[in-house]
């Protein structure tokens, strides 16, 4: 047996070999917990540093391709875009933030999630999008900035040119700069429900529109030239507002088998015979919200009949 060379107080503090080897064994599987556990957090997102979780991807959203992989932030109160998880993981195709406290999206939130086509911030206090901050998306297609404070579209909105869905509902936006829309040529739904627009312009120019929400806003009159030459048939919502009279020229545009959710007090108003006739030959679906089907014959009126001109905006008859 090999003996102590030290002191007796020092000899009895000295391990035996079969005591030290418990100790490194010890101490090698607290590390390799250590290890497995941070290989869990990157690979589930659970930690500290990354809150959210890596899901397959929504298939209802574009993006949503088996194999496809998401960051689900759902219902996680976020006070800040997590941009921690984006380097654990930066080929994902989707980012859910609903139901956040998040109230600006800052420049550079976004870097690096270069494969995006998906990204939903619907539910929050979003009051802000700053420049920069959402350009660097060039791939994304789908936009939901819903259930916020903003109070204009996002200029940022503009840098997206593969938009096809932009989602702005309940917001606070009064004034819509068109500007901002023209890159968009490929977007399909516009969704502006419950704002307090007041007027809309033109856009004549997404002709692959299959869906504008303008529903419950403070609209008083459509622009004639409301819509442009639609490939597809369109969903146009333009029920509770404070619109009255609509130019039959407006509708017009929408292909057979599109649909009209309006107002049962609104008056559609055809210029001549000609108007009318388009009008009564069309193919659409006209109901209100509730689902109850409209006589488009009974809403369609002449301009050769008698009218009240408003005093606060031109009268389609007088368009």
């Amino acid at each position: 047996m090999a003996m102590c060379s030290l002191s007796p107080l020092q000899c009895s503090l000295c391990p035996s070999p079969a005591l030290a080897a418990e100790k490194i064994m010890r101490h090698i599987l607290v590390v390799l917990v250590v290890v497995w556990a941070g290989v869990v957090g990157v690979v589930t997102g659970d930690d500290r540093a990354c809150p959210c979780t890596l899901a397959p991807a929504d298939p209802g959203n574009p993006g949503g391709e088996l194999g496809n992989q998401m960051w689900n932030c759902r219902n996680l109160l976020l006070p800040e875009v997590p941009t921690s998880c984006w380097a654990l993981n930066p080929n994902v195709t989707q980012v859910d933030l609903f139901n956040h406290h998040i109230t600006t999206i800052r420049a550079g939130d976004f870097d690096g999630l270069w494969n995006l086509r998906s990204l939903d911030t619907y539910k929050g206090f979003l009051e802000t999008v700053e420049e920069g901050s959402l350009r660097g998306l060039t791939n994304l297609q789908y936009l939901d900035l819903g259930f916020g404070y903003l109070t204009e579209v996002p200029g940022e909105v503009s840098y997206l040119p593969q938009l096809e869905f932009l989602a702005l509902e309940y917001n606070q936006i009064t004034h819509i700069e068109v500007s901002k829309l023209l890159p968009l040529v490929n977007l399909q739904w516009l969704i502006f429900v419950r704002n307090q627009i007041e007027e809309f312009p033109s856009v004549q120019f997404l002709s692959r529109l299959t869906w504008l929400d303008l529903e419950a806003n403070n609209l008083r009159y459509l622009p004639l030239n409301l819509l442009g030459t639609l490939t597809a048939p369109c969903q146009l919502w333009i029920n509770d507002n404070f619109l009255s009279d609509v130019a039959a020229g407006t509708l017009l545009p929408l292909p057979d088998g599109s649909e009209i959710r309006t107002n049962a007090s609104v008056a559609i108003w055809a210029r001549d015979e000609d108007e009318m006739a388009q009008m009564l030959a069309k193919e659409w679906r006209v109901y209100d919200k509730n689902q109850q089907d409209l006589d488009l014959l009974a809403l369609t009126h002449s301009c050769d009949e008698p009218y009240d001109p408003p005093t606060d905006f031109i009268h389609p008859c007088d368009m």
